[in-house]
């Protein structure tokens, strides 16, 4: 599994640096299959001490691309052409992709916030939960 996501992320950067001109759709259509792949195996990349920092670029790369998408979109929408229509089809698909790696990593930081006690004192707690929000 492992070494699929690094040939997965091996893959993307290729996509991205022989693409000739890197627009929102190319960058999409190259993160994809690799944003995919986390998807399908986050419950074992988020118990492996390895690749918190990994899931921690990805979740914020994945916020950042919601908003070029979002962006992206809006303009791409208003125009009534047709030949947008599919790069608007496969936005709204990666948007949804996103939002779910997304709505994981979340998951995750409250799931890790509810097995702290209850009775520790409000200094350690919060010092506990900034550490949570850092690691996803």
């Amino acid at each position: 599994m492992f070494q699929s996501l690094q040939k997965s992320h091996e893959k993307t950067r290729d996509n991205l640096q022989k693409a000739s001109r890197i627009g929102v759709y190319e960058k999409a259509r190259a993160f994809r299959p690799l944003i995919l792949k986390v998807t399908r195996f986050y419950k074992q990349l988020k118990n492996e001490h390895a690749y918190t920092r990994y899931l921690q670029i990805t979740y914020k790369q994945s916020k950042e691309m919601l908003v070029d998408i979002d962006a992206e979109l809006a303009i791409k929408a208003s125009g009534c052409c047709a030949k947008y229509q599919y790069q608007v089809d496969y936005l709204k698909k990666f948007k949804k992709n996103l939002k779910k790696i997304i709505k994981l990593c979340q998951d995750s930081s409250i799931q890790y916030y509810t097995m702290l006690p209850d009775n520790m004192p409000i200094d350690v707690r919060t010092y506990c939960v900034e550490f949570i929000s850092q690691a996803i």
